[in-house]
């Protein structure tokens, strides 16, 4: 706008000066309009700059704040609670660790008056365990993650409920990964998945499985599970009576059915051997399945599926 408006006068003031001086008179009006626009110009980018970085700031001010998780951490050793302190200060920042305690007592009373959202909690302590706290809370509406070591017998038992746990020493991408789970976690589901895991550990006979589906856990004995078939990230787990949407990949659900019968007979598959009722050759190498259905055999797999079904139909 600026620029059209000085370039208008400069043909105004040009048509009123005779020919003979209009070469040289141009090229002085010229010259002054020039340096005036280039001034302008220079106006007008400062403005900018300064309405660019206003901008800059009311967007930063504006941004939401990352949400801060209270956080209590429960074990037995001072150097446990200063070691993953120092870890969740500087690579989880969301996490504000609010108490530190020592046994499974002084637990009960801190998250009683002061509500944590998270407890790292210790498996084993001398005074009692993790479990013990789960037990005799009354109300779990704070998330966990198990602090345990490898060899613990309450692994499986913990992985089979889908609880979130770390290993010790604690490796900071496992410690990272399992505060990004709980913090996307914090509004959805119950504590049904603990009372799964308390059950679990309660049973002398096979562990249910915790399948986490959009709105909460489906609850399944391995041998419910006729198929799984993967979608990506997610996994569909086929039973008799209806189908379920896992939101854990299919390796994971191989590492944990394995033990159980279960084969992964394509990259696509995990079958459950005790429901396989026919295979065939036609077109390709496939399982027909107690439902009826059908799930593909990978031709590297044929004859590993083969000795594995020989085996058991022997045993």
């Amino acid at each position: 706008m600026i620029i059209s408006a000085e370039c208008a006068r400069f043909r105004r003031k040009s048509a009123e000066i005779p020919s003979e001086y209009k070469f040289i008179t141009r090229s002085s009006i010229l010259i002054r309009y020039s340096a005036k626009i280039k001034f302008d110009l220079a106006e007008i980018s400062a403005d900018f700059l300064r309405n660019l970085r206003t901008l800059r700031e009311i967007k930063t001010h504006s941004r939401p704040r990352p949400h801060m998780i209270s956080a209590l951490i429960v074990d037995d050793e001072k150097k446990n609670h200063e070691c993953l302190s120092k870890l969740l200060e500087e690579y989880c920042p969301t996490v504000k660790v609010v108490g530190q305690v020592s046994s499974v007592d002084e637990a009960l009373d801190f998250i009683s008056k002061n509500k944590p959202q998270l407890v790292f909690l210790d498996v084993e302590m001398p005074n009692g365990t993790g479990f013990d706290l789960l037990r005799k809370v009354p109300v779990i509406d704070f998330k966990i993650i198990f602090v345990t070591a490898h060899a613990h017998y309450a692994i499986k038992a913990i992985r089979f409920s889908a609880v979130d746990y770390i290993l010790k020493p604690i490796d900071t991408d496992d410690l990272v990964r399992a505060v990004e789970k709980v913090s996307n976690e914090l509004e959805e589901n119950g504590p049904s998945q603990y009372n799964a895991l308390l059950e679990n550990l309660n049973t002398t006979s096979t562990y249910k499985i915790a399948i986490p589906v959009k709105d909460g856990y489906a609850f399944l004995l391995p041998e419910e599970i006729i198929r799984l078939h993967a979608d990506g990230a997610y996994t569909h787990i086929h039973t008799a009576i209806e189908k379920f949407t896992g939101t854990k990949n299919i390796k994971e659900y191989e590492d944990l059915l394995h033990e159980y019968g279960f084969f992964r007979s394509h990259n696509s598959h995990l079958i459950n051997l005790k429901h396989v009722k026919r295979f065939s050759r036609l077109d390709g190498y496939f399982v027909h399945m107690s439902d009826n259905s059908v799930a593909e055999i990978s031709r590297r797999k044929k004859e590993e599926f083969i000795g594995m079904m020989t085996k058991k139909a022997i045993s």
